[in-house]
């Protein structure tokens, strides 16, 4: 059952062409992968599915149902955005004590959650810190943490291992996971394919604005034109797709 689906979505920043046409489905349960290099539009498309921008054509869908408000999304999908947003006079554990209160996350949820996430990301020692004294990577670890603290049925992220060292990566990772074992979805955009293969079931590539592939590891070797699925890597998969789409 598709979770989200995307049909013929297009954006444009006055001569840019930002998105072009995309159309794509979500499956419910899966890590996805929105892979593509910098500039390919991914961030664009996040935002237009989380209707912080505007777009010129397409529809989205959010369990079947065409997504037309911001009340739809609240209750369904969490954000972790590329660049932190915090309150910045707010300490640490008032950002996240707001957040939840904003979101509507139960008091004893919230007692749980905040206790997991606190311990996972090693932030107890920042918590009485104001947000502009972390580092880049702590201030994602916040932005993960508040994303987590919600209730939802697909999370987006952002470029959410940006900053993170490789302890906090494999943390993250393991809280994806545990999104897939609740039968939820989460659509991770990354420009890092290596990284992505290790946690996504299915994958979106997208490049200038455009779909090159998408499905799973075996549907975007078939579509990169191999014959077996051990013909060559998903790395080398994505590579050829990108050739072609410069030399279509």
């Amino acid at each position: 059952m598709a979770i989200l689906q995307v049909k013929d979505l297009s954006k444009s920043f006055a001569t840019v062409h930002a998105l072009k046409g995309v159309s794509f489905t979500v499956r419910s349960g899966a890590v996805v992968g929105l892979i593509g290099p910098n500039g390919a539009g991914k961030t664009t498309l996040i935002k237009c599915i989380l209707r912080l921008i505007r777009y010129e054509q397409g529809r989205i869908f959010l369990n079947g149902q065409p997504l037309s408000s911001r009340k739809e999304l609240a209750a369904q999908i969490s954000y972790i955005p590329e660049q932190p947003v915090y309150y910045e006079e707010l300490t640490v554990e008032e950002n996240l004590n707001l957040y939840a209160m904003l979101s509507g996350t139960p008091r004893r949820e919230f007692a749980e959650k905040k206790a997991m996430l606190v311990d996972r990301l090693d932030m107890a020692e920042y918590l009485k810190k104001l947000p502009d004294q972390l580092s880049k990577g702590n201030k994602q670890k916040l932005m993960i943490a508040m994303a987590f603290l919600k209730r939802f049925q697909l999370l987006l992220a952002d470029e959410p291992f940006s900053g993170l060292d490789p302890v906090m990566i494999r943390r993250l990772k393991d809280l994806f996971l545990a999104v897939k074992k609740e039968e939820k979805t989460v659509l991770l955009s990354t420009h890092l394919l290596d990284l992505a293969q290790t946690v996504c079931d299915d994958y979106i590539f997208l490049d200038h604005g455009a779909i090159l592939a998408a499905g799973s590891r075996e549907e975007i070797l078939r579509a990169a034109g191999a014959s077996g699925k051990e013909e060559f890597s998903l790395e080398e998969a994505y590579l050829k797709l990108l050739a072609r789409g410069e030399n279509p």
